[in-house]
């Protein structure tokens, strides 16, 4: 890597002090103040007082040079970081003189590091490397089409058949999904229709359709006038349930493309039974890189990289399978790391505060399935940790630009360690990682967020509109 002042070039790694512009002239004034006192005192004594008003003349000029143009530090973007998410790290040196201005109290200072980045690379250069999605995603409007996902605009307000649609929620045991976060009355603004969303069975008494929640299944046998029959099922297993509609609902959500409404993950923690945690810890383990949560220790495809990378890789893992805790260590490590959530803290709440303490988090997906993002890995996005991800083949129809590591394109520990080494001692490699979320680039994010929970409401009821509710004119099943 060549990372040059405009006027001389410099190369290798550089010292980890303050590269500020105010220094960086002060070492020149320094300089250039000495060989003025040798010139003058080697001058005759009758003309020491012009050549010192011509030099003070020249000190003069190069101060306001100085201000007015100030040296500038650039770093050739696209050389220096590469494509992190394939492994191609780029160019090495001279981050790593800033690595100890991120340190505090034995850890790394996420706002140290992000000025760090702000200071030396900086939005304008990251849009410019990113034009192109930003110019494809700058309407829903002109979206490119995403093979993984559908088409946010669709269906045509032209096929909405009713102005207001009811959806009664049946009751249901569903530990993964609290449908109860979509209750509510609703404004749809891009067909204009009303849409309620209700537990309420009086409220309920003309209901356009019902909304069953797996694992309870919509009963057989709708009879014409009875309400549409949604099912929504999130789970792995949905897409082979989901594609199979004959005799069953009139409505399938899940998360595939192949949906009639599709739900991505995206906001899926709002919608889980304990709510969501927001919060970002501030400083990050040095000592222990990579955060890994797993409970399905029966399916050797999620199970395999996680045990794989706990070997090599230095890992705090926690759940059922490869646990490094005992349940005892795992509570007192919890509650000195996330004391504010302690208290009322469950399962969502712990991953996300727990992750957010980790520069890395391996989050393995099903290799399986297309299109199968699951919430773990937009869960790691929201925590502020850089996932290491094994999972659904088109990921990156999914994900923000730059935004994590394909751990398929670093198959050996030995190319994934190296990589996570170079990431580590580098805080502006490291905080490339989210430049993302600091600059607005989602590119193809946008589109899995406009699919995503908080639009669910709007979009059940349009898929009801269109199809006519419980005046849906069609044979007994």
């Amino acid at each position: 890597m060549e990372v040059r002042h405009k006027s001389r070039p410099i190369t290798g790694d550089l010292e980890p002090t303050s590269h500020s512009h105010v220094s960086d002239f002060r070492v020149i004034l320094s300089d250039l103040i000495e060989c003025i006192r040798y010139s003058i005192a080697a001058v005759h004594p009758r003309k020491r007082p012009l050549h010192f008003a011509a030099f003070a003349a020249f000190l003069s000029l190069l101060v306001v040079a100085t201000i007015l143009v100030p040296l500038d530090l650039e770093i050739d973007a696209e050389a220096y970081f590469g494509r992190a998410d394939s492994g191609a790290l780029g160019d090495e040196g001279f981050g790593r003189g800033l690595l100890n201005e991120t340190q505090k109290e034995g850890k790394f200072d996420v706002e140290s590091a992000a000025r760090l980045w702000e200071r030396y690379v900086g939005c304008a250069s990251f849009r410019n490397r990113h034009r192109h999605l930003i110019d494809r995603f700058k309407s829903p409007l002109t979206w490119p089409s995403n093979p993984s996902l559908q088409d946010p605009s669709q269906p045509s307000c032209s096929r909405m058949r009713l102005r207001h649609v009811t959806v009664f929620v049946v009751p249901t045991n569903s530990s993964g999904f609290d449908a109860g976060s979509i209750e509510g009355y609703y404004f749809c603004p891009r067909c204009r229709l009303t849409c309620q969303i209700t537990f309420s069975e009086p409220l309920a008494s003309h209901a356009d359709s019902t909304l069953h929640v797996a694992p309870d299944t919509p009963p057989p046998g709708r009879q014409v006038g009875d309400p549409l029959q949604v099912y929504l099922d999130m789970g792995r297993a949905a897409g082979a349930a989901g594609g199979d509609r004959a005799g069953v609902w009139d409505v399938a959500v899940w998360w595939g493309r192949q949906a009639d409404v599709q739900l991505t993950f995206a906001r899926f923690s709002d919608a889980m039974p304990h709510g969501r945690q927001h919060g970002i810890q501030p400083r990050k383990f040095q000592d222990t890189l990579v955060y890994w949560h797993e409970d399905d220790c029966q399916d050797p495809a999620l199970l395999a990289p996680g045990t794989q990378v706990a070997a090599h890789i230095p890992t705090h893992s926690f759940g059922q399978c490869g646990n490094n805790f005992n349940n005892s260590n795992e509570d007192v490590f919890f509650n000195d790391t996330c004391p504010s959530t302690a208290a009322h803290a469950q399962h969502e709440q712990k991953s996300h505060c727990l992750s957010s303490n980790y520069k890395f988090e391996l989050v393995v997906d099903d290799p399986r399935l297309m299109g199968f993002v699951s919430w773990k890995l937009l869960r790691t996005l929201e925590a502020g940790t850089v996932p290491i991800y094994y999972g659904a083949p088109d990921v990156h129809n999914f994900m923000p630009p730059g935004s994590f590591i394909d751990g398929r394109k670093l198959p050996t520990p030995a190319e994934l360690l190296g990589a996570l080494h170079e990431l580590h001692l580098d805080p502006l490699k490291y905080m490339e990682f989210f430049a993302w979320r600091t600059c607005g680039v989602l590119g193809h994010y946008a589109h899995v967020d406009a699919l995503g929970f908080r639009s669910l409401p709007c979009r059940l009821c349009e898929a009801v509109s269109s199809r006519g509710g419980r005046l849906f004119n069609r044979h007994e099943w």
